[in-house]
């Protein structure tokens, strides 16, 4: 081997090495800022009798909340359903007076100035 190739070889074993070890880091990295460790949603310890049983407490209160939150839309939904069908439905306007004028004025134009317009 020449000694330029040498070179070479060594340049691309180094730059391997250091293009290998950064994609090992940057997946450590993302292991690590996405574990539950670190934001405490995992615990290994057992935990007494009571917090258990104020968590059951507190995801049957939660769930309680929610169920009435739901009742809560869906009365709402119906009133409003209700209201707009006992309400007539507002007559629609053809527009500002100048769009009517506008449109007039096109519908007035002969059929030859229309057909070169378009």
């Amino acid at each position: 081997m020449t000694p330029e190739l040498q070179t070479v070889l060594e340049i691309a074993g180094v730059g391997s090495t250091l293009l290998f070890l950064s994609l090992g880091g940057l997946v450590t990295l993302m292991y690590a800022l996405t574990s539950p460790l670190l934001y405490g949603g995992l615990r290994l310890s057992g935990g007494s009798g009571t917090s258990r049983t104020k968590a059951a407490e507190r995801a049957r209160l939660e769930t309680a909340a929610e169920q009435e939150r739901q009742r809560q839309a869906v009365a709402i939904a119906v009133a409003v359903a209700r209201a707009r069908a006992a309400r007539p439905a507002p007559l629609e306007s053809d527009g500002a007076a100048w769009r009517r004028l506008h449109r007039a004025q096109r519908f007035a134009q002969s059929t030859e100035r229309a057909r070169v317009r378009l």
